[in-house]
């Protein structure tokens, strides 16, 4: 038996089981939520920053679940009043968080699948959907949500590995050094695959090489098949003490390589493939070249043939709020509002400069977020990048992007404004629009830039 069972938890470090006589039994899912776990499924209490999972024990067992896994200093008698308490088995564990991720190592090891795993600054989550599309053609995949990509989000994809299961691609993110190397523990990956190092995060990492040596502990492990972008140079250092090392990228130097790219009516990018298969991609942008060649780079180790990765990559298209297309009054949008550094910004006003468009060209950009005492650098810089590229107009909302107008007015902009809230910069925009513009929105996660952007587009 392969699915979740209770001797598995039984198993987990420190474990104290009550009743202790409970009968063997498997379970369909694990769940850290308590608004979401279902009949069957074992709730994790985990103690999080804002919320206490243990909290809402007594909602969850009202939802019919008799697992909990608790901490150790957990009272048992408070929930004796619960309806259905009786039926309950508590697991206590010295850290539920800890316990979380030690299941799912054991629950990965019953399967001998191989793993994929994905980080890198820019790219990430894009990167891991074409993977995961690439290896649908051949394989049952199991796919990271969204961006379930850290010491939760892993451990809950990995719970959803069945016997039917023929490959898993997980997304790692990494906010602190280290972090790569503990979802490695948890995932045992079979792949690794590193998409960039630039600026991201650095409020949590001192410097580039700090988030380099964090990144590569994907592919430092003897058991693990390493794919890099050998046009990054930091990246490329790596391949003097990792041997084996696959690469991609524009230069013909690397294994995987894109040559004769050509922009497209619709902002994607075709090319060919080592000289050889023509692609054609309808994403915009040509960082989503290089997120493709990852993708066709582990889809080729993993046996795809030339023609499948030629009709996958084809089939592709933009992702929700990740440089995802919408047409609005015959003006178009480009939609990566999701999140933002220095680098993904500069990327993404490259591809609004390059966009094929008869009309103006504007920008709606929110903070960049945990750049610490670069910040307000940063934020100028780009400013005068934004003219650089011709962008004709600007709009920002937040503390730190009021930078960016500053100095993009400085430079030359023709047209910018700072909004004092995301309902003036719809109304802003829904003004200087005309037919045949094109509107970039972007901003970190916690700028909320899609509150402009359905505010403007009247979504609810």
């Amino acid at each position: 038996m392969k699915e979740l069972q209770f001797t598995d938890l039984r198993s987990l470090t420190g474990a104290e089981v009550n009743p202790p006589d409970r009968e063997n039994c498997s379970f369909i899912n694990v769940s850290i939520d308590s608004r979401t776990v279902i009949k069957g499924e074992i709730f994790f209490a985990i103690r999080g920053e804002k919320h206490d999972g243990h909290k809402f024990i007594p909602e969850v067992i009202g939802n019919k679940v008799t697992t909990l896994v608790v901490d150790s200093n957990f009272e048992s008698d408070s929930i004796v009043t619960t309806e259905g308490s009786e039926k309950v088995t508590i697991v206590k564990v010295p850290d539920t968080s800890i316990a979380l991720r030690e299941l799912a190592n054991i629950h990965r090891r019953k399967f001998d699948i191989p793993v994929t795993g994905i980080t890198g600054t820019n790219g990430k989550t894009t990167t891991k959907e074409m993977t995961s599309t690439l290896l649908s053609l051949k394989f049952e995949v199991v796919r990271s949500k969204g961006n379930f990509n850290n010491l939760y989000g892993l451990p809950l994809t990995l719970f959803n590995i069945t016997g039917e299961t023929e490959a898993v691609v997980v997304e790692m993110g990494a906010s602190i050094p280290g972090e790569i190397g503990r979802l490695c523990e948890i995932a045992e990956p079979d792949y690794g695959l590193i998409t960039n190092i630039v600026k991201g995060h650095i409020e949590f990492f001192k410097t580039k090489d700090e988030v380099l040596n964090t990144k590569s502990a994907l592919i430092r492990s003897a058991a693990v098949k390493g794919f890099i972008n050998g046009d990054d140079p930091m990246l490329s250092s790596l391949k003097e003490d990792i041997p084996g090392l696959m690469t991609f990228g524009f230069g013909k130097d690397n294994d995987l390589y894109a040559s004769n790219l050509q922009i497209q009516k619709n902002g994607g990018y075709s090319f060919r493939l080592n000289d050889d298969i023509e692609i054609q991609l309808n994403v915009p942008g040509r960082m989503n070249v290089y997120n493709a060649l990852a993708a066709a780079s582990i889809a080729r180790e993993m046996g795809l043939t030339d023609e499948d990765i030629r009709k996958g990559l084809g089939s592709l298209r933009s992702y929700d709020q990740r440089l995802e297309i919408l047409n609005w009054k015959n003006v178009v949008i480009i939609n990566d509002s999701y999140n933002a550094n220095p680098d993904s910004m500069r990327a993404a006003v490259e591809i609004l400069s390059e966009y094929p468009a008869d009309g103006k060209k504007y920008a709606l950009l929110g903070d960049m977020l945990e750049l610490g005492e670069t910040s307000i650098d940063e934020h100028k810089a780009l400013g005068e990048y934004l003219k650089q590229k011709n962008i004709y107009g600007l709009i920002t909302i937040g503390d730190h992007a009021q930078y960016i107008s500053e100095s993009g007015k400085k430079e030359g902009i023709i047209y910018t404004l700072h909004a004092e809230d995301h309902a003036e910069a719809a109304e802003v925009l829904e003004d200087v629009l005309e037919k045949n513009d094109v509107l970039l929105v972007k901003g970190s996660r916690g700028s909320k830039m899609e509150l402009s952007l359905n505010k403007l587009i009247k979504t609810d």
